[in-house]
């Protein structure tokens, strides 16, 4: 299991990042964000729902959810410096759950929405949490 889990972390590293990282306006970075995690959920989607049926994955999530909670710290920091400690970990918490797999997989397979309306209501919603009015 280690091997396997190890060669899909080898296989997409490059669908794990965010591309430009911080770099851009608001808008620009949310369609980064969204687009990254997109790619990645349509392109891995039959391989992560076998690892996640299969269980004994706890760590191995839990250090990818840090990663991506890590990026998100990253991507959105200027507006993120401007709210409450509070505050920002609980729009840190949203983000990361609505870019999270289990949400896409949910929106695509349940709510019968594509690729691209997925996109579009995530960076909505990243748009307005961030919005600093």
């Amino acid at each position: 299991r280690a091997a396997a889990v190890e060669r899909f972390f080898e296989r997409y590293a490059h669908l794990l990042e965010i591309p430009n990282i911080g770099a851009g306006t608001l808008d620009t970075r949310a369609k980064a964000i969204v687009g990254s995690r997109v790619e990645l959920y349509e392109t891995t989607a039959p391989v992560s729902r076998i690892a996640r049926s299969a269980g004994n994955l706890g760590e191995t999530m839990n250090d990818v959810h840090l990663s991506r909670v890590a990026q998100i710290r990253i991507h959105f920091a200027p507006e993120l410096a401007a709210m409450s400690r509070a505050q920002a970990d609980d729009v840190v918490g949203v983000i990361a759950t609505m870019t999270s797999f289990e949400a896409w997989s949910q929106l695509s397979s349940v709510h019968g929405r594509t690729g691209t309306q997925i996109r579009r209501a995530w960076r909505t919603a990243i748009t307005r949490l961030l919005e600093n009015d």
